[in-house]
């Protein structure tokens, strides 16, 4: 997993790792600050419903939150991985 990619960036307690196939959209949660003071509490309402929706997704199909993400950058290329503990 990951095999390759050396310039991931983890943000650990927040970032998530789903084993096998995903096909959850992630949504775009609109900024408050760059829309009109008129419309900015119905949007800000909206994205809090569609982050609330999605990260209950998450949890239904098994997804485990990264607490550490360690890059053992050691040995010959095909050796170098990531290690992950998640809960």
């Amino acid at each position: 997993m990951f095999q390759g990619y050396d310039d991931l960036i983890f943000t650990e307690g927040k970032d998530y790792l789903v084993e096998g196939y995903c096909n959850l959209t992630i949504p775009l949660f609109p900024d408050e600050q760059s829309y009109p003071k008129e419309s900015a509490i119905p949007l800000v309402e909206t994205a809090e419903k569609g982050r609330s929706e999605f990260f209950k997704s998450l949890r239904e199909i098994g997804a485990n939150t990264i607490m550490l993400a360690d890059h053992k950058k050691y040995g010959s290329h095909g050796m170098r991985h990531w290690e992950l503990s998640c809960k």
